[in-house]
């Protein structure tokens, strides 16, 4: 059996995402690098080579035999065949740019919404941590003054003060 050929019946392993990291400033600097090769090469080669393939087959025009002319047909073939290949490469260099683009967007943006929700949280604990010892400070004054008039009770009832 070869490796790739597939199991008929063989069970799909199973698909373990417990931890996804994602290199925000590496799919930045990728899709950068990318945009630029499209931007300054890829592009502008692509409409010249194109405008070169345009002008159809440069050869045999004048010779009138069989084989000439299925040779002049199988290049203009191809020809057409190079210029959809092109067009098609510099289109999924454009789908991949715009992908990664709004992968990292959509991770800055989930970092953002984690990081104000996390900050939330902070603010939250540090709320009710304060609200907590407020409480606390006022149940010891509570205690403070129940205690003063428990004594002050005592003093007066025994006839001290």
């Amino acid at each position: 059996m070869h490796f790739d050929e597939e199991k008929p019946n063989a069970p799909a392993a199973p698909l373990n995402l417990a931890n996804i990291e994602i290199d925000l400033d590496g799919l930045t600097a990728f899709t950068k690098l990318v945009q630029d090769e499209l931007e300054a090469n890829l592009r502008p080669n692509a409409e010249r080579i194109n405008a070169d393939h345009c002008c159809g087959v440069g050869f045999g025009a004048s010779h009138a035999g069989g084989t000439m002319q299925a040779a002049r047909d199988r290049y203009y073939a191809c020809l057409r065949q190079a210029t959809a290949v092109l067009a098609a490469y510099v289109e999924a260099s454009e789908y991949l740019v715009r992908a990664a683009s709004k992968v990292s967007e959509r991770y800055r943006d989930a970092d953002a919404l984690s990081a104000a929700t996390a900050e939330r949280v902070n603010q939250e604990l540090a709320s009710a941590i304060a609200d907590g010892d407020k409480a606390k400070a006022d149940a010891m004054v509570a205690v403070r003054e129940q205690e003063l008039q428990r004594r002050t009770g005592r003093l007066i009832h025994e006839g001290i003060g």
